[in-house]
C-alpha cells in the first residue's frame, strides 16, 4: 500500500515573555498529526517553527517514517546547541571568554518635556520614579560615550504589570542618523527588568521609541510612554573589567596628572574613577584630563572632595556628584562626605538594598580609616556607614583626601578600605602605622587598578615607573 506523507511548515514571530512555557516537542504516535516545536533566535526575535507532518496509512508505513522523524529531529537540536540561545529574553552566550556586563551611561535625555518625570529619572537606580512623555513615538535616548559593543538592555517599564508597550530599539555613532535594531512588545506581567537582545551592535546611542501601550493606544494624544529604569549592557574585550582609580590629582599645580592618565590608558581601564580633589583650581584646569581620557575611549566618574564645586557633574556626565551606577559587575556609590552622616546612611542604605550586581564599592572622599596623617578617620561617618558595610558586604570603600596610599583590612569585617589620594599633587607623611594597615606608601604618585570578574576583584597599586606596590584579591 503507497503511504502519503503531509508536510505543513509555520514559522510565527513571537516575543518569548509573552510565550510561557511551552514543551519542547511532542510526537504522537497516532495520527492525525505528529508535532513538534523547535525554536531558535533571529535578530532578538525567538522564531517558533511548527512542523506538522500526518501520517496517513497503516501503522508499518508510518514506522517506517519515525527513524527518518527523528534523525531530523537530532539535526535541529544540533543546530540549537552550537548557537547561542534566548531562555525569556536573557542571551546566553556559548563564548564564556565573554562577558556581557552594564556599560556606564554618559548622558541621557528624552522627547517631550515633562519637568516632574525627566529623562534623569530612568537612570537613577529608583523603581519608584520614572521618565514620561506624551504622545505615540515618544523616545529615550542613551549616550554611552563612547562606541560599544552592545549585547542586551534591561528596562522596568512603569506599569509593566497592566500594561504591555510597543516600541523600537535603534542604534547611532553620531546621534543623528539612527538605524533601527529590533521592535518588541513589553510582557505585560511584570514592572521589573525585562532583557532585550540587540547583540553584536557597535553603538555610541541608544534609542527607544515607544509607540503605544495597550491600556491607551486608541488615541495619539492619550498615548503615554512610561520608564522606570533603563540600563545596558555591552560586551567586555575579556571576561574582566577594569577601574583606574585615583584621587588628589593637582592638574591645576603640576602636570604629574598626564602621567597618571597614561597610566590608566597603558592598563586599558574601562572607567577611571576620581576619589576627589581633582585641580586645586578653577573647574577648566581638569578638563584636560578628562578630554585626554576621551580620546583613549575611557570615561571618568567621580565623588566631591572638598576642594570641588557642583560643575564637576556635569563635566563627569553624572546627575550630581553623589549618585550610584553601574561599572561592569559593580555597583559603585559615590558618597559626598560634607552631607550629615545620617543622610549618607539613608542614601547608602537605599542603594545596597536595591543592587543586583556581585561587587559593591563605596567612595567615600574623606576617609573612614587611615593610619595618622594629614587628615585624621571620618569617625562620624564611620559610625553611620560602618554597620551598612557589614550588613550588605560591601566590598571595597575607596577614598583620597590624605595624599598617599594605604590598604586597610579588619579580620571581623568583610570590607577593604583603599586610600588612594596618588592622582599627582603633591605626599603627606604617615605618622605611624595602624596595625589593621596591610600596605602604606607615602612617596609614589600612581593609580589603584580594580579589575573584576563575576567572581573575583583584584586591586593593585601601580607607581607612575609601572610598578606594581601592593596588591589584593577578593573571592566570592
Amino acid at each position: 500500500m503507497t503511504s502519503k506523507y503531509t508536510v505543513k511548515l509555520i514559522i510565527t514571530p513571537i516575543n518569548i515573555l509573552n510565550t510561557g512555557y511551552r514543551e519542547v516537542f511532542y510526537l504522537g504516535w497516532d495520527c492525525p498529526y505528529i508535532y513538534f516545536i523547535y525554536f531558535f533566535q533571529i535578530s532578538g526575535y525567538l522564531y517558533i517553527v511548527n512542523e506538522f507532518l500526518c501520517a496517513i496509512g497503516n501503522r508499518n508505513s508510518r514506522q517506517s517514517f519515525f527513524p527518518f522523524l527523528y534523525f531530523i529531529i537530532i539535526f535541529l537540536i544540533a543546530i540549537a546547541f552550537s548557537q547561542s540561545f534566548s531562555v525569556y529574553g536573557q542571551s546566553i552566550p556559548i563564548n564564556s571568554s565573554q562577558t556581557c556586563a552594564n556599560v556606564s551611561v554618559t548622558q541621557i535625555n528624552g522627547s517631550g518635556v515633562d519637568t516632574l518625570h525627566p529623562p534623569s529619572h530612568a537612570i537613577d537606580n529608583d523603581l519608584n520614579t520614572r521618565w514620561s512623555s506624551l504622545g505615540l513615538g515618544s523616545w529615550i535616548q542613551i549616550d554611552l560615550g563612547t562606541i560599544k559593543n552592545i549585547c542586551n538592555m534591561d528596562i522596568a517599564w512603569y506599569n509593566g504589570n497592566e500594561r504591555q508597550y510597543n516600541f523600537v530599539i535603534s542604534a547611532s555613532n553620531d546621534g543623528t542618523n539612527f538605524s533601527r535594531l529590533a521592535s518588541y512588545q513589553s510582557s505585560g506581567i511584570t514592572h521589573n527588568f525585562e532583557k532585550y537582545d540587540i547583540s553584536d551592535t557597535n553603538a555610541k546611542y541608544i534609542r527607544v521609541t515607544i509607540n503605544g501601550n495597550t491600556q491607551n493606544n486608541g488615541n495619539s494624544n492619550n498615548s503615554y510612554a512610561a520608564i522606570s529604569e533603563i540600563s545596558l549592557n555591552s560586551i567586555l574585550n575579556s571576561s574582566n573589567y577594569t577601574i583606574g582609580a585615583a584621587g588628589d590629582w593637582g592638574s591645576a599645580r603640576n602636570d604629574n596628572w598626564k602621567k597618571t592618565v597614561q597610566l590608566m590608558i597603558d592598563n586599558k581601564v574601562d572607567l577611571a574613577l576620581g576619589l576627589g580633589d581633582y585641580a586645586y583650581g578653577g573647574i577648566q584646569k581638569f578638563q584636560p584630563v578628562v578630554d585626554e581620557l576621551k580620546k583613549a575611549g575611557i570615561p571618568m566618574k567621580g565623588a566631591k572632595g572638598d576642594h570641588d564645586s557642583n560643575p564637576y557633574a556635569e563635566m563627569f556626565g553624572q546627575p550630581s556628584l553623589a549618585f550610584g551606577f553601574d561599572a561592569g559587575p559593580a555597583r559603585v556609590i559615590l558618597v559626598n562626605s560634607g552631607k550629615s552622616p545620617s543622610s549618607n546612611a539613608e542614601y547608602v542604605e537605599s542603594e545596597l538594598n536595591a543592587t543586583r550586581q556581585p561587587w559593591k564599592i563605596v567612595v567615600a572622599t574623606s576617609p573612614i580609616y587611615t593610619s595618622p596623617s594629614t587628615h585624621d578617620g571620618d569617625k562620624e561617618q564611620r559610625r553611620a556607614l560602618q554597620p551598612l558595610f557589614d550588613k550588605y558586604g560591601v566590598d571595597l570603600v575607596m577614598s583620597g583626601d590624605n595624599h598617599n596610599y594605604e590598604r586597610i583590612m579588619y579580620p571581623d569585617k568583610p570590607t577593604v578600605f583603599i586610600q588612594s589620594g596618588t592622582g599627582g599633587e603633591s605626599h603627606y607623611k604617615f605618622k605611624r602605622q595602624l596595625s589593621e594597615s596591610v600596605y602604606q606608601n607615602d612617596k609614589d604618585f600612581g593609580i589603584t587598578k580594580i579589575t573584576m570578574s563575576n567572581n573575583t576583584l583584584s586591586g593593585e597599586f601601580i607607581s607612575h615607573s609601572g610598578k606594581i606596590l601592593d596588591k589584593f584579591e577578593i573571592n566570592k
